[in-house]
């Protein structure tokens, strides 16, 4: 008999001593909550559900840059900096010349062999193309830019693909920052002092941005006048009758990419009469490591440029060679001037 007390004494004791150490039944048929998947509407409307652990991207025209100053440039599989920028580059990061370059904007088999993940494209994206990366698994997000505020919306949403808000938000606080600071100095600026302003196309000095085009809110807000405002079209079609009568007080031409420059057009005859001739106030847009009348971020560059240009007494504290080289250090990772940037 009491040998069949302590037994039972101590297994109570032994049961007790487990309920006092949180022990838990076990319960049948129990799941784990699935991570639920990120769906992004992209800025052509279009779902498109982001690959977990995403590690592998690529990009197309400008992007390159906003994934730099998101500070995600390890993620991506190729040189994805345009043009001296990308040479500039290379000379000072090994693993970036190591990457290997794409043609164009990549075809499906190059981005496909660097089992890329996911591909950032520009909205005029061959939809096609979109439809042929989509069949073999390569996502695509396709962002716009064709003002200022789809360019800040484009990095908010590159944000949120990378996992990177916060980086998105303190970028584009930055331009809109920049933009403030300079309406700011012009705001009591009279109209009457506000010089007429012409932006000439890349094919010629007769073709001129219009009211639809970033362009025009570039001259705006940097304090000019745009003579074509009200043009029609894009790069509108202009002739020389219709440019003298404008009689802009400065001509800044386009990234023109070597098909004429400020010599060419202080030397054309017809338009000899032009205040902007007659002052030598004819100026090609920098830069030569990337477009800054580009649609996208980094235009506040050429807005301050555009400021100072036309307005230097408003901005004699802005030093444009260290503007330029703080935000090329800090969003592209080396100063302008040490990337071959010259202005």
């Amino acid at each position: 008999m009491k040998r069949y007390v302590l037994l039972s004494i101590l297994i109570l004791s032994l049961v007790l001593t487990g309920c006092s150490q949180g022990s838990k039944p076990v319960v049948e048929n129990s799941q784990v909550p699935q991570k639920e998947k990120l769906v992004i509407t992209d800025m052509l409307g279009r779902q498109v559900e982001i690959p977990e652990n995403l590690q592998r991207i690529a990009t197309s025209k400008y992007m390159g840059h906003l994934v730099y100053a998101l500070g995600q440039q390890d993620k991506m599989v190729h040189q994805g900096l345009m043009g001296e920028a990308g040479k500039g580059k290379s000379k000072l990061d090994p693993k970036y010349a190591a990457l290997p370059a794409f043609r164009n904007n990549g075809s499906v088999e190059e981005v496909l062999a660097l089992k890329t993940q996911l591909l950032f494209v520009y909205a005029d994206f061959d939809q096609a193309l979109i439809k042929q990366f989509n069949d073999v698994g390569i996502k695509v997000i396709a962002l716009k830019g064709e003002t200022l505020d789809e360019s800040y919306q484009a990095v908010k949403l590159m944000g949120k693909v990378l996992g990177t808000d916060q980086q998105a938000e303190a970028y584009v606080s930055y331009c809109q920052n920049t933009v403030s600071n300079i309406k700011d100095c012009l705001k009591d600026l009279p109209a009457d002092q506000k010089p007429k302003v012409l932006m000439a196309g890349p094919r010629s000095i007769y073709t001129a941005a219009t009211k639809d085009m970033t362009a025009n809110s570039m001259m705006e807000i940097a304090g000019g006048v745009n003579v074509a405002k009200d043009a029609v079209g894009l790069w509108a079609e202009i002739s020389p009758e219709q440019l003298v009568k404008w009689n802009p007080d400065y001509i800044f031409l386009g990234s023109s990419k070597g098909i004429y420059g400020v010599n060419e057009v202080l030397n054309n005859p017809a338009l000899a009469s032009l205040n902007a001739i007659k002052n030598k106030k004819v100026f090609i847009f920098p830069s030569n490591l990337g477009w800054w009348d580009f649609p996208a971020p980094q235009s506040v560059l050429g807005i301050q440029w555009l400021a100072n240009t036309m307005h230097g007494d408003k901005f004699t504290d802005i030093d444009i060679k260290k503007f330029t080289d703080d935000y090329y250090k800090n969003y592209m990772g080396n100063t302008y001037t040490d990337l071959g940037g010259k202005l």
